[in-house]
C-alpha cells in the first residue's frame, strides 16, 4: 500500500509523463493509464484540467509563453534595471529591496525641497503586456482608494523614461510580522494585538470590496512603532465583478503563494472575503505555534492540492508538542494557552468550506478580542458553564462596565437595606428604594444577557449600553423612579469607560425625569455626583461645582454631616476643586472626608470596612504629588494601599494608587521602590482589567518613562509599545493619550541613538496633533520642540530652527512669553545656534534667557543651571 508521500510521487510522475505527450495525444495517454490504475488516472486528469486553466496564454507578442516562464524571462532581462543613484522622475534610487512576480521594489528618496524616503515599485522589463499592465493599473486604483493607518499608502505614480509604470508607496522600515515576534519573543497578547491591527486593515479593504488574496508574513511588516503595515495589493481583487472576466483564471495558482493559499484558490474557484479569513488564520497559526498548519507539506503540486484541500490542520495545542518549531517563526506559546479558545478560533478560520469559516474578518477579530478580554468566543458552543467561566475571570474591560454597575447596584441595595433597618420611620420609602434597586439590577442583567436575541459580531459594551439607553427612554416612561435610576446608572457606566461626553446628557436626563427621585434623596445625590463628574471630565468645573454642592446639601439634610454620604459628597467636591486649580480648598475637603471615614469605621467596623478612608487618601496623595509635595503624599498613598490590600474587590483601586505611588517615589528619587510600585500597578491592572484597558496603558506608559530614565531601554520600549497599542485601539490614533505614548516612543528612540526612527515617530506625532488641534496649540508646540531636538542630532539645522521659531511664535502670540515652556524652548534655540556655530546669536539668546530664568526660578534651580552652562560653553568658544 502506498504511503501518502509515495502516492504523491506516483501522481507527479504520471502527470509529468502525460504532460510530456503531445497535446493531441494526451487523451489517449490518459485512457491508457486509466486501464491500469483508474484512481491514479482520476488524479492526473484533475491536474491536467488545473494546468490547462492556470496556463492560459497572454494576448500579445509573447502569447506562447506561460506566465511563470514569462516572469523568469523578465528576471533574466532585468539586468539593466535601476542602480543606486539613478533617478526615476523626482525620485533617486537608494537600493533594491525586493522583487515580486511583476515588479521590482526600490528604496528611494524624493529630491527637491520636500525630501522623503519612499518605496518605489517599477514594472519589470518584458512584462508590459496588456494583461500585466491591467493588473498594475488595478493595483494603483486599489491603493488609491485605501487610506488606513495599517496599510502602506500610495503617494505618487508615473512612468519611467522607457515607458514602464511605477508606483510610489509609503516606505515601511520594519520586519515581517513573524520575524518581529520571533526576535522580540513577543508574549501572546502582543502577537494577538498585532494580528488585530492586521484584521482591521483587511476588514477596511473588504468594506471597499477589495480582497487581498496574498496574506503572508512577507506582506505584513511591523514598523519601528510596533504597528503592523499591510503591503502588496498586486494580486488583490475587486468584488464588484469587473475583475472577474478571465483575469482570475488566466494565471491561476501563479497569482498567489501556494503554501498560504486557501482551498478555493487551489481549486481555481473565485476568491472571496472568506479567502482572506483563511489566510489571516493561517498566518495567526504560525504566529502562535511557530509551525505551519500542515507541517509535513510536500512542495509537489499534487501534495499541495491534496493537503490544503483534503487534510485537516493539526490542532494548535497539539502541534506545539510535536517536533521543533520553524526557526524562522516565533517561538510557540504554551499548549495550555492554546487549548480552548485559540484552538477553536484557529480551526474555525481554517475550515475547508468557506461557508464554515468566520463570516467576516470582523467576526474573526471579535473572537480574538473576546479571548483577550476573557469573554466567550462565538466560535465555541454556547455552553452555560463555559460562559460563566469567562465572566468569573474579572478581567475584560468591556464587561467592566457591567461589573461596575453590578457592584454599584449591590452597594446601593446594601445601603438601602441598611437604612431600612436603621430608620424605622422611613421603612416604606426604603422598601420602595429597594424594589427600584432590584429592578435596576434585573434591567442591567437582562440588557447584557439579551435573551433570545443574538448580539451580532460588532456588539461591544458601548453598543449594548446604547441599546439600554433606548429601552430606558422608550420602555419605562410609566415608572419614573426606575427610569431615572437606570439613566443615572447608565451615565456611571459611560463614565467608567472614559466616555464623559456620552455620560453627561444621560446624567442630565436622569435628573429631568419628573418624579424620578422625589422619594429617593440618596438616589438624587448619586445622580448629582455623576452629573458633576461628567461636567468635570468635560471641562465644566463651574457646573460641576453646582451639582456637587447640591449633593453635599442633600447629604447634610438627609443623613447628617457625619455620615458616609456626606464624606462621599465631600470627596467629589474636592476632586472638582482640584480640577479647577483650587488645591488648598481641595486639600481641606479631602482631609475632612478622610477623618469622617476613619470615625465611621471606628464606630462600626462591621458596617464600615477599614478600606473606607483609602479613596480620599488616594485623591489627596495624588493632589500633593502633582503640586510638588511628594514627601507628604508618600505616607498617605502607602497607607491607602495597606487599607485596600485585604479586600480583593478593591484591587482596581489599589492598582491606581500603586501607579500614583510609583510617580511619587520617582519624584523623591527612590528609584528602586518606584519601579517596584509601578510594576505592581501594571500586574494588578492587567489581572483585574484585562490586557486592553486604558488604565493599564497609563501604568505601562509611566513604567516605560521610569525605565527609560534608568536606561533599561529594551524593556522601556516594550512597555511603551504596548501602551501605544492599547491606546490606539481604545481611543483611536488622534487622542491625547495616544499622542502621549507616541511622544515617549520618539524620545526613547532618540535616547538610544535611533535618531531616524525618532524623527519618523515625532514627525508622525506632529502631523496628528496639527490635524487634531491646529498649528497653534500647546501640544503642537511641544512636538515641534521635541522634533527639533532630534533633527539637531542629525545636524539638520535649518529644519530644526524653523520648528523652534514656530513654537516660540505660537507662545508669544498666546501671551505665554514668560512661561517655563517658553524659556525651555528659548534655551533650546540657544543650544541649536551653539551647535550650529552661530555663536553671537547663541550668546544673545542664552544671556537673555538666563536672566529670565534667574528671576522666575531662582539662581540655583536645575533649569537655570542648564542655561548658565550653555552660555558658558558659548562664551568659551567665542573667546577661544
Amino acid at each position: 500500500m502506498d504511503t501518502p508521500a509515495r502516492w504523491d510521487r506516483r501522481i507527479d510522475e504520471a502527470f509529468a509523463a502525460v504532460l510530456d505527450t503531445a497535446p493531441e495525444r494526451r487523451a489517449e495517454a490518459l485512457e491508457a493509464l486509466r486501464s491500469t490504475d483508474a484512481e491514479l488516472a482520476r488524479e492526473v486528469q484533475t491536474l491536467l484540467e488545473f494546468e490547462q486553466e492556470s496556463s492560459r496564454e497572454f494576448e500579445d507578442d509573447l502569447a506562447s509563453l506561460p506566465s511563470t516562464l514569462l516572469v523568469r524571462l523578465a528576471e533574466e532581462l532585468d539586468t539593466d534595471g535601476f542602480a543606486p543613484g539613478d533617478s526615476v522622475g523626482p525620485y533617486r534610487i537608494l537600493e533594491t529591496i525586493g522583487r515580486g512576480g511583476w515588479g521590482t521594489l526600490y528604496r528611494a528618496e524624493r529630491e527637491g525641497d520636500f525630501r522623503k524616503i519612499v518605496a518605489l515599485k517599477v514594472l519589470r522589463r518584458g512584462l508590459d503586456t496588456d494583461d500585466v499592465l491591467r493588473r498594475f493599473e488595478s493595483e494603483r486604483q486599489i491603493l488609491a482608494s485605501l487610506e488606513h493607518p495599517n496599510i502602506a499608502r500610495l503617494l505618487d505614480g508615473g512612468s519611467t523614461p522607457d515607458g514602464r509604470p511605477f508606483l510610489v508607496l509609503t516606505y515601511v522600515d520594519g520586519q515581517p510580522i513573524t520575524h518581529f515576534c520571533r526576535d522580540r519573543r513577543s508574549p501572546t497578547d502582543e502577537r494577538l494585538r498585532l494580528f488585530l491591527q492586521l484584521c482591521d486593515a483587511v476588514q477596511y479593504a473588504h468594506r471597499r470590496l477589495i480582497v487581498h488574496r496574498d496574506l503572508k508574513p512577507g506582506n505584513v511588516l511591523v514598523d519601528r512603532r510596533g504597528q503592523a503595515q499591510l503591503l502588496d495589493f498586486g494580486i488583490a481583487k475587486l468584488l464588484s465583478g469587473s475583475d472577474e472576466s478571465g483575469h482570475e483564471t488566466r494565471t491561476g495558482i501563479r497569482l498567489f503563494t501556494p503554501e498560504y493559499a486557501a482551498p478555493e484558490q487551489i481549486q481555481g474557484e473565485p476568491a472571496t472575503t472568506a479567502t482572506d479569513v483563511y489566510q489571516l488564520t493561517h498566518l495567526l497559526y504560525r504566529l502562535l505555534t511557530g509551525r505551519s498548519p500542515y507541517p509535513d507539506l510536500d512542495p509537489s503540486i499534487a501534495a499541495i492540492q491534496r493537503t490544503i484541500c483534503q487534510v485537516d490542520p493539526i490542532r494548535p495545542s497539539q502541534v506545539v508538542t510535536q517536533g521543533d518549531a520553524n526557526p524562522k517563526l516565533p517561538p510557540a506559546i504554551p499548549a495550555r494557552r492554546l487549548q480552548g479558545d485559540l484552538d477553536t478560533i484557529l480551526l474555525k478560520g481554517l475550515k475547508k468550506n468557506p461557508e464554515d469559516r468566520y463570516a467576516s474578518v470582523e467576526a474573526l477579530a471579535d473572537d480574538i478580542r473576546a479571548h483577550l478580554d476573557g469573554r466567550p468566543v462565538r466560535a465555541r458552543p454556547d455552553r452555560g458553564l463555559y460562559r460563566l467561566s469567562r465572566l468569573v475571570r474579572r478581567n475584560p474591560w468591556p464587561t467592566a462596565a457591567l461589573l461596575l454597575v453590578g457592584l454599584g447596584v449591590f452597594a446601593w441595595v446594601t445601603t438601602v437595606n441598611r437604612y431600612a433597618v436603621q430608620l424605622a420611620d422611613e421603612r416604606d420609602r426604603a422598601q420602595a428604594q429597594t424594589r427600584t434597586a432590584e429592578e435596576v439590577t434585573t434591567f442591567m442583567t437582562d440588557l447584557f444577557a439579551l435573551p433570545g436575541e443574538p448580539m451580532g459580531d460588532t456588539t461591544t459594551v458601548l453598543t449594548v449600553l446604547e441599546r439600554g439607553v433606548e429601552r430606558a427612554e422608550t420602555g419605562l416612561p410609566g415608572d419614573p423612579p426606575l427610569q431615572a435610576s437606570i439613566l443615572s446608572v447608565m451615565s456611571q457606566s459611560f463614565l467608567s469607560l472614559g466616555n464623559a461626553g456620552r455620560a453627561l446628557p444621560l446624567a442630565e436626563r436622569a435628573l429631568e425625569v419628573e418624579g424620578g427621585f422625589d422619594e429617593d434623596p440618596a438616589g438624587r445625590m448619586r445622580a448629582l455626583n455623576r452629573l458633576g463628574s461628567a461636567h468635570r471630565m468635560t471641562g465644566g468645573t463651574e457646573a460641576a461645582r453646582d451639582a456637587h454642592t447640591e449633593a453635599l446639601e442633600i447629604a447634610r439634610e438627609q443623613f447628617g454631616d457625619r455620615g458616609l454620604e456626606y464624606s462621599t459628597a465631600l470627596n467629589y467636591l474636592a476632586m472638582n476643586e482640584a480640577a479647577a486649580g483650587d488645591a488648598s480648598e481641595a486639600e481641606a475637603r479631602y482631609r475632612e472626608a478622610i477623618e469622617l471615614r476613619r470615625d465611621l469605621h471606628a464606630a462600626d467596623p462591621e458596617l464600615n470596612d477599614a478600606a473606607l478612608p483609602a479613596l480620599p487618601m488616594h485623591n489627596l496623595g495624588n493632589l500633593l504629588q502633582s503640586t510638588g509635595r511628594p514627601d507628604e503624599a508618600r505616607p498617605l498613598l502607602e497607607e491607602a494601599i495597606e487599607l485596600l490590600e485585604p479586600f480583593p474587590e478593591y484591587d482596581r483601586n489599589r492598582g491606581t494608587t500603586l501607579n500614583v505611588l510609583g510617580m511619587t517615589l520617582r519624584a523623591l528619587g527612590d528609584w528602586d521602590e518606584a519601579e517596584r510600585a509601578m510594576r505592581a500597578s501594571v500586574e494588578l491592572r492587567r489581572s483585574t482589567l484585562g490586557s486592553n484597558h486604558p488604565d493599564l496603558a497609563i501604568s505601562l506608559h509611566n513604567l516605560s518613562v521610569l525605565l527609560r530614565a534608568r536606561e533599561q531601554f529594551e524593556e522601556a520600549e516594550r512597555a511603551v509599545l504596548e501602551s501605544l497599542a492599547i491606546r490606539e485601539a481604545f481611543h483611536g490614533p488622534n487622542h491625547p493619550q495616544t499622542e502621549l505614548s507616541l511622544n515617549s516612543l520618539g524620545n526613547l528612540y532618540r535616547d538610544t541613538g535611533r535618531t531616524e526612527a525618532a524623527i519618523d515617530v515625532l514627525e508622525d506625532l506632529l502631523e496628528r496633533r496639527i490635524a487634531r488641534s491646529g498649528e497653534r496649540s500647546m501640544n503642537v508646540v511641544a512636538s515641534q520642540n521635541n522634533l527639533a531636538r532630534a533633527l539637531q542630532d542629525q545636524e539638520r539645522w535649518e529644519e530644526a530652527e524653523t520648528l523652534i521659531l514656530s513654537a516660540l511664535e505660537t507662545l508669544e502670540e498666546g501671551g505665554s512669553a514668560e512661561t517655563a515652556a517658553y524659556l525651555t524652548i528659548r534655551t533650546n534655540l540657544g543650544r541649536l545656534y551653539l551647535e550650529w556655530g552661530r555663536l553671537d546669536e547663541a550668546r544673545a539668546i542664552l544671556d537673555e534667557t538666563l536672566s529670565q530664568r534667574e528671576n522666575r526660578l531662582g539662581p540655583d534651580h536645575p533649569d537655570t543651571e542648564v542655561t548658565r552652562e550653555l552660555l558658558a560653553q558659548t562664551e568659551a568658544r567665542l573667546d577661544g
